[in-house]
């Protein structure tokens, strides 16, 4: 596929052409040993010719290199081949003097046809595929689509084969027409509607937040918990979105976060506290949780102040059509590529940046180090959860398995610590605890640092089972 070439999409009817014009194709066997941003490996069969061309650098830095090579050389290239091998029919078909060219992809690309016009032919292509002969056959053009690269066929199969309405989806998801069962991504489907299909799903979701009461912490902490995959996923695909609205859109997550940051934390100290009276029965925790009870409401007020201002249902707008309308920033190679490479690319810089950051951190058990390994795992269960249908990642469940293991233990760890300084803070406050209060809280916190303790241990265990997996890396 040459780069300087018109590219179009044919419809499944050509075939009728290609058997009026009696045109022997030209066979073709293409396959790929190596698959990187800036390097690729390729070796082509065409005929009795074999040849090996290799790619490196991107865009206008890019050089590219061919080399004829024997039988032998091409057949031992081939035991080490990455992802499919493409078969192709290539038709060159005269018009008028002019010279295209038909790829019919066969086997597991079976149905897919490009016509290829060489740059010379550029301004005669409106001309030439608008009418007469080929006007039925052509769906559209896909010059600049890099799903229909000869590297991402071979990677994700054929990005045509499944057709989509994004904005029908958009309006399913609004109408809750679509259940969480149901599969919506596709590996062909482009980054940026999948991206945005993603969003719009936790859009929706949070947008009912504000329309209910929600008095327990466990709708409050979905509703964060939302909050946070919305801006994980934002962050991840930042590049596919124009820059400045992007910003404002993101800097309004984080201010709604850092707004229910107050309430989520004393809603955990209230937990903690009516369990521990449900022990001590004192008159001074039964004060002191009303007291915070009482501050619960008053940041509750708040948040729903916020949702009631204009500010807030601007940006909501803006978010809404931000997710909905397609712009320019969307024909970016980022934007354009399949959403099952982009998200293993991504997923496999992540899984980088865990297993660096769980070296440096071992044997550190302070809380800063555990609060750092715990938001690197988040990140990684969710990204890996949010695109679990079009991942294709070795070994991925077994990753997950122990990375929700180490996020429990985690957790359990961080309550542990937020116990023990609740009992220290009652130790030397609370005037009226009687002597059996007093002993019983200190066998608590006896207990606690025991398990602490133990849970340091386990936790090491498990990120070491987390890094000793073998993965295969993913092909980028």
């Amino acid at each position: 596929m040459n780069k300087s070439d018109k590219i179009f999409l044919l419809n499944p009817d050509v075939t009728a052409l290609l058997h009026d014009i009696q045109n022997t194709p030209i066979k073709q066997t293409i396959f790929f040993t190596k698959i990187k941003l800036c390097k690729e490996v390729r070796y082509t069969k065409q005929r009795k010719h074999y040849i090996k061309s290799i790619k490196t650098g991107v865009g206008y830095a890019q050089r590219k290199s061919k080399q004829t090579i024997s039988k032998k050389a091409y057949k031992n290239a081939q035991k080490n081949h990455l992802a499919n091998i493409l078969y192709i029919n290539r038709y060159d078909i005269v018009i008028n003097n002019y010279k295209l060219y038909l790829y019919e992809y066969k086997k597991s690309l079976s149905g897919l046809y490009l016509l290829h016009l060489p740059y010379k032919l550029s301004h005669i292509c409106n001309d030439l595929l608008s009418s007469g002969l080929w006007a039925s056959y052509v769906e559209k053009e896909v010059t600049h689509d890099p799903r229909f690269e000869n590297k991402n066929l071979a990677l994700f199969g054929n990005p045509s084969k499944q057709t989509y309405n994004i904005y029908a989806i958009f309006k399913d998801l609004e109408n809750q027409r679509i259940s969480k069962l149901d599969r919506i991504l596709f590996h062909e489907m482009k980054s940026s509607d999948a991206v945005r299909i993603k969003l719009y799903i936790l859009y929706v979701s949070l947008s009912q937040y504000k329309k209910i009461e929600h008095n327990n912490s466990k709708d409050f902490q979905a509703f964060r918990t939302k909050l946070k995959n919305t801006k994980l996923i934002l962050s991840e695909y930042d590049n596919i979105f124009e820059h400045e609205i992007f910003q404002k859109i993101y800097q309004h997550f984080i201010k709604i976060l850092k707004i229910t940051k107050t309430r989520k934390n004393l809603l955990l100290i209230k937990e903690k506290l009516q369990k521990l009276n449900h022990d001590l029965q004192s008159n001074y925790i039964n004060k002191l949780i009303e007291n915070i009870q009482y501050k619960i409401t008053l940041e509750d007020q708040k948040i729903r102040k916020y949702f009631d201002t204009r500010e807030f249902s601007i940006i909501e707008e803006q978010y809404k059509l931000f997710l909905r309308e397609n712009n320019k920033s969307f024909t970016t190679y980022d934007a354009q590529v399949s959403i099952a490479y982009s998200s293993r690319l991504r997923l496999n810089t992540i899984h980088k940046k865990l297993i660096k950051l769980s070296q440096k951190l071992d044997g550190c058990n302070d809380e800063k180090s555990y609060d750092k390994l715990e938001q690197e795992f988040k990140k990684f269960i969710t990204f890996a959860q949010t695109f679990a249908e079009v991942l294709s990642y070795d070994k991925l469940n077994i990753l997950l398995n122990i990375s929700q293991k180490i996020l429990l233990l985690i957790k359990k760890h961080q309550k542990i610590n937020k116990a023990l300084l609740i009992f220290s803070m009652i130790q030397k406050h609370v005037q009226d605890l009687t002597l059996q209060q007093k002993e019983a809280l200190d066998n608590k916190t006896k207990e606690c640092k025991l398990e602490r303790k133990k849970l340091d241990q386990k936790i090491s265990e498990s990120i070491n089972s987390f890094r000793q997996i073998d993965v295969e890396r993913v092909i980028i």
